[in-house]
């Protein structure tokens, strides 16, 4: 892992940081210094680059970057789905490769639609072109498309989707789902004001079945209980007077 090119080297350390220009000996004696390795990372710069740290880090971060960088190019790579038909396709194969033709436009991979001529079908092209035509009417542009070129006995085009376009189905969908959202959302806000107004106004004022159905001149139990005990006071009393 040692770097044992006699030349001058610009030079990194373990966290990247410039420490200087300065020849093979002193980089060589500063990585052994930190029980690590000098590692060449850009010969081709001037002064080539080095790097102080351990060398197992430095395979382990380029795996690292090789796997990243593979998953980006999977992500950027367009497939392109073939999709088969003939002249005389009937109405429900017609609609199963729509079918098929939306999903994939609608994942972003481009499709390619082939239609083949067998025998004298090849006197029946403009068939295949008003096909793929209405085709392309039934895609609800989702995609651009060539003009339908022939190769050998097979009638060809490609379409390609256009980023950021959805279905007609797709945005149903979405606004259905806003629409529910926005429902449910009005439903809480007039459940709060509701309860604002309970808050504001106190449980003692709001009027309850039982307080609407008593009776205007009707006197409660602690009332009675009171008015007995002060007639039973007077009349004792009244009786000791008497006595007196």
């Amino acid at each position: 892992g040692d770097c044992c090119i006699p030349f001058v080297f610009r030079v990194l350390d373990d966290t990247k940081q410039m420490i200087g220009v300065m020849p093979t000996s002193q980089a060589l004696q500063q990585a052994k210094g930190k029980a690590m390795d000098l590692i060449l990372i850009n010969p081709s710069a001037e002064p080539p680059l080095c790097r102080i740290m351990k060398l197992d880090k430095y395979r382990y971060e380029q795996k690292r970057a090789e796997k990243e960088k593979t998953k980006q190019q999977r992500a950027a790579r367009v497939d392109v789905k073939e999709l088969k038909m003939r002249p005389n396709t009937d109405v429900h194969d017609y609609q199963v490769r729509l079918k098929k033709a939306i999903q994939f436009l609608d994942s972003g991979d481009r499709v390619k639609l082939s239609c083949q001529f067998r025998g004298r079908e090849m006197a029946f092209q403009n068939q295949g072109r008003d096909m793929m035509k209405k085709f392309m009417e039934d895609l609800e542009g989702l995609g651009t498309a060539n003009t339908p070129t022939m190769q050998g006995r097979t009638m060809v085009m490609i379409i390609t989707p256009i980023k950021g376009k959805k279905t007609a189905k797709a945005e149903q969908e979405a606004r259905k789902n806003q629409k529910n959202g926005g429902a449910k959302n009005t439903g809480n806000q007039e459940l709060g004001v509701e309860q604002d107004l309970k808050d504001e106004v106190g449980e003692s004022d709001i009027a309850t079945d039982d307080d609407q159905q008593k009776p205007s001149g009707s006197l409660e139990s602690s009332e009675v209980s009171s008015m007995a005990t002060a007639a039973a006071v007077a009349a004792t009393e009244k009786l000791f007077n008497e006595q007196a």
